[in-house]
């Protein structure tokens, strides 16, 4: 629905941000890609200080990152 709409040209992640989130999703909140991007491919390695996820799964292009992710995608749309 995005897409046919025309007017939405980005995606964000959008962590909720509160003590419940875990780092990843932390480090995830933010980031930026194209309406058809992906947030991280498969076989990335996601590293958090000396913690990492493989995520050797699925190419991630919208959450949830992992089981009981409260994670959510945000449309930016065009001005």
């Amino acid at each position: 629905a995005w897409k046919q709409s025309g007017v939405v040209v980005y995606k964000v992640w959008d962590s909720s941000g509160d003590d419940r989130s875990c780092p990843f999703c932390r480090a995830m909140h933010g980031k930026r890609v194209g309406i058809d991007g992906d947030f991280i491919q498969k076989g990335e390695t996601l590293t958090i200080g000396d913690a990492s996820i493989e995520l050797d799964y699925e190419t991630i292009a919208h959450p949830p990152l992992h089981p009981n992710c409260r994670c959510a995608i945000v449309p930016v749309i065009k001005e």
